[in-house]
């Protein structure tokens, strides 16, 4: 029987959270932080920041090969991430190698080879105990907990934000590299929908002293 897929849900986080997120990895090593900021500031999956190479940095760009895709893709990195990504290459001695190895972490996947998506999500489990966010959206048949905030609901905030900004779907499509365009406009349906909501429901519903008067 075909695993089942959740769909319909879409998560995302406040700026708030983002905010506490920034300061929950400030103290942690450098690689750490730089793959958090290009999973915030840049909305990339976590397996391909994971996977990159030193060459796959090409002056202000990441061209790189997506994830379970064989498209490649190029980004703009944004200037201060871009200076402290090559600041790191520089006094690490990252030539040609992946430009996360695990020889220079406190993490070993038993290959030797790069920081892996596992080690990132233990930081997210970190940070949401630390702030007590590990609130639950659904739990699954064989007990496995789905948590609102994990390392994807990252990506969904910066389409958020790319949305909000530009109000351009074609663009924030071929930014967050979704391969078909219908999966950018149920994110930003999601995300105009919690909006939206939010201001009518409180605009309707401003008190139980207001709503009987008003009956």
């Amino acid at each position: 029987m075909a695993k089942q897929k959740l769909t319909g849900y879409k998560k995302f986080m406040t700026d708030d959270e983002i905010n506490k997120l920034l300061k929950f990895v400030a103290d942690k090593p450098i690689q750490i932080k730089l793959i958090f900021y290009m999973l915030v500031f840049m909305g990339l999956r976590v397996g391909e920041v994971c996977r990159l190479e030193r060459h796959n940095v090409q002056g202000d760009k990441l061209v790189f090969r997506l994830e379970k895709s064989d498209r490649i893709h190029e980004r703009v990195i944004p200037n201060w991430i871009k200076d402290m990504l090559y600041q790191y290459i520089q006094e690490h001695k990252i030539n040609n190698s992946w430009l996360w190895p695990t020889a220079q972490t406190n993490f070993y996947n038993g290959r030797n080879e790069h920081i892996v998506t596992d080690t990132i999500g233990w930081y997210i489990k970190h940070f949401r105990d630390e702030y007590s966010l590990n609130d639950i959206y659904y739990v699954c048949k064989d007990g496995k907990r789905l948590y609102r905030i994990s390392v994807h609901t990252l990506r969904h905030w910066f389409l958020s934000k790319l949305w909000d900004k530009t109000k351009d779907i074609v663009l924030v499509a071929n930014i967050i590299s979704h391969k078909k365009i219908n999966t950018t406009f149920a994110y930003i349906m999601a995300h105009e929908k919690q909006k939206r909501e939010a201001e009518v429901v409180n605009e309707i519903a401003l008190g139980p002293e207001i709503a009987i008067q008003s009956l």
